[in-house]
Parts: C-alpha cells; structure tokens; sequence
C-alpha cells in the first residue's frame, strides 16, 4: 500500500519542481519587463530619445539647424542659458515643465 502512493508522490514531485521553477521565471520576466518600461518612460521624460535623434552631428547639443520644426517654435525659451544651443538638461526641464 504505502509502495504505490510512494511512487505516485515520486512521479508528481518533478511536476510540482517544475511549476515552482516555471512561476519563479514568469515572476522573474515580469520583473523585468517592468524594469524596461520605467527606463522607457524615463528616457521619455529626460528627453533621451528626443536628444538622440535630433543632435545629428552629436555634439551633445541640439543647434537650431537640427532641432524640428516644432521645436524651434520654442527654441528660445527652452534654450535656458541662451547659448544658441539646447543641452539635454535644458531639454529635459522643457519637457518636465509641459
């Protein structure tokens, strides 16, 4: 008697091992999943994305001849120091203020 329910409780063990393991992964992915839209939505808000695409000749500024057109409408007020040039600071504190 106690020879069968000791196989059955062998069998279903790995079962049981293998499910763990596989919600342990699934948490795991979600972890990091979550991780890589928060340093999506940051890179958003900081202007990351933005700076990355338009300082072309990646200077670590954005000129007014690389900025698009809807930026250049408000080149002046988000070029805080006035040096001609957007920082990424200066791009980011314009996005956070919007």
């Amino acid at each position: 008697m106690k020879k069968p329910i000791l196989m059955a409780v062998a069998l279903l063990m790995p079962f049981g091992l293998v499910s763990d393991l596989s919600a342990q992964k699934n948490k795991q992915d979600r972890q990091r999943s979550r991780k890589s839209q928060a340093d999506g939505r940051r890179a958003l808000r900081s202007g990351e994305l933005l700076f990355k695409r338009f300082d072309s000749n990646q200077d670590g500024n954005i000129s007014q001849d690389e900025a698009p057109d809807r930026m250049k409408q408000r080149f002046d007020s988000i070029d805080a120091n006035s040096d001609g040039a957007v920082s990424q600071e200066e791009l980011a504190h314009a996005l956070q203020s919007m």
